[in-house]
């Protein structure tokens, strides 16, 4: 008898198998009808990211309101079909890519820190890099449902480096830099009180301080990096280093982390994934 977990398991399968087949064209067009029927039928999550919109983007319309959160789930719904079909997706014909030059160091033995935050599509960052020949490591969170986590970790394995779990010591994770690889981070949720907190769209959020102590103790370079889709559902990467001095503490480089991330959504706030509960933890007043 198959357990929850099983029956996830090979449903993702099944559908990998079924996606791949298909022209991209046709995925997308199930992406958004994917998209529109969770707007409309699935409640899971969806007053949150109503209201975290709102506060995000304070003195719009609801009309704006609700067209962005429509448009926010239409593009989460082609980006999850073209994630379980990346392995047959051609990056060359589909991605173009800006500022690569921010990847090269002058030490090949020099690793780095890719930041990236739940925008866009940052589930190519793996991908990509391996298809190019680089180094690179991601940090997830495990999946509470064993079957899609065990689906993701061998779709991710299959095509690019294994990833380290979010739990994972801070030693395996600067291993991978001080061995001249490159660790991306999805760095932008809730923290809690652990955190530092950053002035994000507006409002205090508790940002994770990892990334400016992984910065500081090994002085690896910071890379921001973010994966948008364009009107015609093609990929823009842009990688960009981040200005760090000898006078910034971990507050200033989170911060600065946060605001570019900020700029990005700013942009295209319909990209963002608005379901993340951003700012639960908030400074005591």
């Amino acid at each position: 008898m198959f357990s929850n977990n099983s029956a996830t398991y090979c449903a993702l399968q099944f559908l990998r198998n079924l996606l791949c087949r298909l022209p991209r064209k046709t995925t997308l067009r199930l992406g958004i009808q994917l998209g529109r029927f969770a707007y409309d039928h699935l409640n899971i999550r969806k007053e949150k990211a109503l209201k975290q919109l709102q506060q995000g983007f304070s003195h719009r319309t609801e009309t704006y309101y609700n067209v962005i959160l429509k448009q926010t789930y239409e593009h989460f719904g082609k980006v999850i079909l073209d994630n379980i079909r990346l392995e047959s997706l051609d990056l060359k014909r589909i991605v173009t890519v800006e500022g690569e030059d921010s990847l090269e160091a002058p030490d090949s033995k020099q690793g780095m820190i890719l930041l990236t935050g739940h925008f866009g599509n940052w589930e190519i960052f793996p991908v990509w890099f391996s298809r190019n020949g680089y180094s690179f490591t991601s940090v997830i969170r495990k999946q509470k449902n064993k079957g899609a986590n065990r689906f993701f970790v061998e779709w991710r394995s299959k095509m690019s480096a294994p990833p380290l779990y979010a739990r994972a010591s801070s030693h395996d994770m600067m291993k991978v830099v001080s061995e001249g690889g490159i660790l991306g981070l999805a760095a932008d949720q809730d923290a809690r009180k652990s955190g530092v907190f950053v002035e994000f769209l507006g409002r205090p959020a508790s940002a994770f301080r990892g990334p400016a102590v992984f910065h500081l103790k090994t002085r690896a370079p910071l890379i921001l990096a973010f994966c948008r889709m364009d009107k015609q559902s093609r990929y823009h990467i842009s990688f960009e280093r981040l200005q760090v001095t000898q006078e910034d503490s971990v507050e200033t480089i989170t911060q600065k982390i946060a605001s570019k991330l900020e700029e990005a959504v700013f942009e295209n706030p319909e990209q963002y994934f608005w379901f993340h509960r951003r700012w639960k933890t908030q400074p005591r007043k």
